[in-house]
């Protein structure tokens, strides 16, 4: 599978943050709970995320240590990832048919077992992320 980037969408998307970005420091001078909540400061995390994600390479290698997070759940498929076919705006994977993990029903979890609902998935640092809110849908 080949995902093609549209053209021009870094600055668009640039421009956008820079927008939201002056909104909320005009807001936070203004709504109190703002600054106790360092707002700016979470949208700051989210803009440098989003800009990194346009970048196929980082999004490639994400995957790619998602598929050895993941190798504790057979049930659970993570696509191959083409290293050498990816650029910057131009990701290339494996086509895997099935069904997203965000679409699997709290039913159809619980028919598939504890495992296929990943209640959690390991990270590196020994630490697990509760997934049983994907059940909760």
């Amino acid at each position: 599978m080949i995902k093609v980037q549209r053209p021009n969408i870094g600055p668009k998307i640039n421009a956008d943050l820079e927008i939201l970005g002056d909104l909320l420091h005009t807001l936070q001078g203004r709504i109190n709970w703002m600054q106790e909540n360092d707002v700016l400061g979470i949208f700051g995390e989210f803009a440098k995320n989003l800009r990194e994600e346009i970048d196929y390479r980082i999004e490639s290698f994400n995957a790619r240590r998602l598929e050895d997070n993941m190798t504790v759940f057979p049930e659970v498929k993570v696509p191959k990832m083409y290293g050498h076919l990816t650029t910057a705006k131009v990701l290339t994977m494996e086509y895997v048919q099935g069904v997203k993990i965000i679409k699997v029903s709290r039913d159809r979890g619980r028919r598939l077992g504890s495992q296929a609902c990943l209640p959690c998935v390991p990270q590196r640092d020994d630490q697990a992320v509760d997934l049983r809110w994907l059940l909760s849908r």
